[in-house]
């Protein structure tokens, strides 16, 4: 996720007799919890530029606010969409001000949407993305002297002196059919990384080796930078919004003292209320039914227990130490052994689309199972008649 870790903008009058550029949010106003950013360079003269390029600003932001993008990144049908209410809102101002039928403006336009930022451009203002210190992309200019070096003609420093530099070949107008806006999607953005709006004014004195110098500086307060070098040398207004970018995501892998994400969390609470809610159908589903078993004992009866036992010489002398007991050897001794037998279940559960299995181990008593006596013989084999006694 792209936040913003520092902002530095200007908006200056350069030596121009009024300021024609505009930006948004305006002077000031800017947090790091912003998304939209603009600079707009109105055409100057009689033209009106300055309405112009605040009209730019103030209906883009009001387009975006009452239409927020749902899928994040910047669609060509959504800019065409903004562009048509901001030219209207231009139409609407020149029915009471018809010396403004002319009137124009550049765009330059960046939107933090997740992980990418997306940009809109139209005119000769210039937008750029910079990673440590260097330029790796930066929009190309919808002028003439753009033109020309796009195809060779001339060098980028020929054409900062060029004498039709400020001709331009896409505006913003409220007179005339629309210009196409261009768009670009920034998807690598780095930790560190800048994105810069900035009108052609800046462009007069800001290189890019001073402009990679200024971005690779630790000095907190940037505009102190930009303004040694265009301050009293600049002809132009220069304007311009500097975004120090962070990127959540391209941090590496995830360490065990960050926090949680929040599916992951999500995920816990879902098998939580799943567990609580299923506790009976699934404790049924695994429960089995226990056999219930009768205790059997078995005497021995008098005819298949040997020889009768002859009276006792001495009435008195004992059997044994509890004589009107059975003696144990006389009776079939059950096996109350039981046996605990632990069983693992698994059942799948399918949560955010992937199957989990859940093990849960049950644990429940055997009882030996009830045996059916035999005949007589076979019930006495395993009981030893007493010793008969000794004459």
């Amino acid at each position: 996720m792209i936040s913003i870790e520092q902002i530095t903008y200007l908006n200056e009058i350069g030596q121009r007799p009024q300021l024609e550029d505009s930006i948004y949010p305006a002077p000031g106003k800017a947090t790091v919890s912003d998304k939209l950013f603009m600079v707009c360079d109105g055409v100057g003269g009689e033209n009106m530029g300055e309405e112009a390029s605040r009209i730019a600003c103030e209906g883009f932001s009001t387009f975006f606010e009452q239409n927020i993008p749902l899928r994040g990144a910047l669609t060509d049908t959504y800019i065409r969409a903004a562009q048509t209410y901001v030219l209207q809102q231009m139409r609407n101002y020149t029915v009471e001000h018809p010396e403004a039928q002319k009137m124009s403006t550049t765009l330059t336009l960046a939107y933090l949407n997740g992980n990418n930022v997306s940009v809109a451009w139209c005119g000769d203002s210039r937008i750029y993305h910079l990673s440590k210190g260097e330029v790796i992309w930066r929009s190309a200019d919808h002028s003439l002297v753009g033109n020309l070096v796009r195809h060779g003609e001339i060098t980028e420093e020929e054409a900062r002196i060029h004498p039709q530099r400020n001709i331009i070949t896409r505006a913003l107008s409220a007179a005339g059919e629309p210009s196409e806006i261009e768009t670009h999607i920034i998807r690598d953005v780095q930790d560190g990384d800048y994105i810069m709006l900035c009108s052609d004014g800046v462009l007069e004195q800001i290189t890019d080796g001073r402009l990679k110098e200024i971005a690779l500086s630790h000095a907190n307060n940037k505009r102190s930078l930009f303004m040694e070098y265009c301050s009293d040398v600049t002809k132009d207004n220069f304007s311009l919004y500097l975004l120090k970018l962070n990127n959540d995501s391209s941090g590496g892998a995830v360490t065990g003292s960050k926090k949680m994400t929040i599916p992951v969390l999500l995920s816990i609470v879902i098998l939580l209320v799943l567990a609580i809610l299923f506790r009976g159908p699934i404790k049924k589903l695994f429960k089995s039914s226990e056999d219930k078993h009768e205790v059997v004992i078995s005497k021995k009866s008098p005819e298949s227990s040997g020889p009768a036992k002859p009276a006792d010489k001495n009435p008195g002398k004992k059997t044994g130490d509890q004589p009107n007991s059975v003696p144990a050897s006389n009776q079939k001794r059950k096996d109350t052994a039981e046996q605990k037998v632990d069983t693992v279940k698994e059942l799948n559960v399918s949560v955010a689309g992937k199957n989990i299995k859940i093990k849960a181990s049950i644990s429940k008593t055997k009882r030996p199972e009830k045996k059916q006596a035999a005949g007589k013989d076979s019930t006495n084999t395993d009981v030893a008649a007493p010793d008969a006694p000794q004459n």
